[in-house]
């Protein structure tokens, strides 16, 4: 993990500076969306 994180932190630096926020927003909402699904499948 340790290594992706170092490899795709620089890349997502670009990324995101070339990417409208509202896109951004998007796919964190998505991102933190399906994390609360699973963690309550989970608790299920």
């Amino acid at each position: 993990m340790i290594i992706a994180g170092l490899i795709a932190a620089p890349m997502g630096t670009k990324i995101s500076k070339r990417m409208n926020t509202k896109v951004l927003q998007a796919i964190l909402a998505v991102l933190i969306l399906g994390t609360a699904i699973k963690i309550w499948i989970d608790i299920l």
